[in-house]
């Protein structure tokens, strides 16, 4: 059983219905491309007697920040990766309740949920432990616990806004409008996120192709996804993103132009010929020239252990 959306968010009534009919042991609220916040006592409340577990994966950082509601509060699981908006090494983690009461039955039991979890973890499905994982780890989460990292991620938030409001400006539509979280997904006409997607890659722009509800096919998505994090990483400000949004809009513009010369009779898309029409079009390798000139002015982040800094 999936939710549904409603202009853009979770319809939690539709949700609330659905659940009372399926009757779920697990419900799971998170996701990869949803731009706004969760109303987690709603879902508690939907869930019931069931378990309610949170993916926080893609806005861990701004849970931990107070910029989007705590999970924790109703949640009797949430997980999450660390090296998203968290800034940490490949990983993740488990946070859990150590007991649930659940009626079973008729009669209420105390699941020992901590038991089951280290079981299923180990030896179940984690080998030997990575110490340098574990030991990137607790610098991520030193530093999660910073005043720099809070303004990192209100800057984060603020950048997305910025980057949302330049695209409205040049009248595209946002998926559900907007945004409350790090990301946006941005919807497309006359061309599809696959093309916009490999276009920008030839360019040198670093966005995904994203299905949103609307869509028919997976295999067909109309929109992208487009976040802030690495950018703002990289000392990036509002301005920067007007610039960003910008270089995008040529960049879809130009996959639009393609478009009608790289389908078939059928109206497929040949994604080689996508990539040869494009190779052979002046403006990508221009537009990849000012990508370049443009981001080199803001480094990569690097550790250099010889200066111990």
């Amino acid at each position: 059983m999936s939710y549904k959306c409603k202009n853009g968010k979770i319809d939690y009534d539709q949700l609330e219905i659905d659940a009372a009919e399926f009757k779920p042991s697990l419900l799971v609220c998170g996701a990869s491309a949803y731009p706004h916040d969760f109303d987690y006592k709603r879902l508690r409340k939907i869930a019931g007697d069931a378990y309610l577990m949170m993916d926080m994966a893609h806005i861990s950082g701004f849970i931990a920040t107070g910029i989007m509601e705590n999970a924790f509060e109703h949640c009797d699981i949430v997980t999450t990766t660390t090296h998203k908006l968290l800034r940490g090494p490949r990983s993740a983690m488990i946070f859990y309740k150590k007991l649930k009461n659940q009626i079973v039955d008729g009669k209420e039991i105390t699941i020992d949920l901590k038991a089951k979890i280290d079981f299923a973890v180990f030896p179940g499905l984690q080998g030997g432990p990575h110490n340098q994982k574990i030991g990137a780890l607790a610098v991520a989460l030193k530093q999660a616990n910073t005043q720099e990292y809070k303004d990192y991620c209100k800057q984060v938030h603020s950048n997305a806004l910025t980057l949302c409001e330049e695209f409205k400006k040049m009248g595209y539509e946002l998926y559900s409008n907007g945004t409350s979280s790090h990301l946006l997904l941005l919807c497309l006409k006359d061309v599809s996120g696959i093309e916009v997607e490999r276009v920008c890659e030839l360019a040198n722009i670093s966005i995904n192709k994203n299905c949103i509800p609307t869509d028919k096919s997976p295999w067909n998505p109309s929109a992208i996804r487009i976040g802030t994090p690495p950018l703002t990483t990289r000392g990036f400000k509002e301005s920067d993103f007007v610039k960003v949004a910008a270089l995008i809009d040529e960049a879809i513009k130009i996959a639009t132009d393609l478009s009608p010369k790289t389908h078939d009779n059928s109206n497929k898309l040949d994604l080689a010929k996508l990539v040869e029409a494009a190779l052979k079009d002046g403006r990508i390798l221009d537009l990849k020239v000012r990508v370049e000139k443009f981001s080199s002015h803001f480094p990569i982040p690097v550790f250099d252990y010889r200066l111990k800094k």
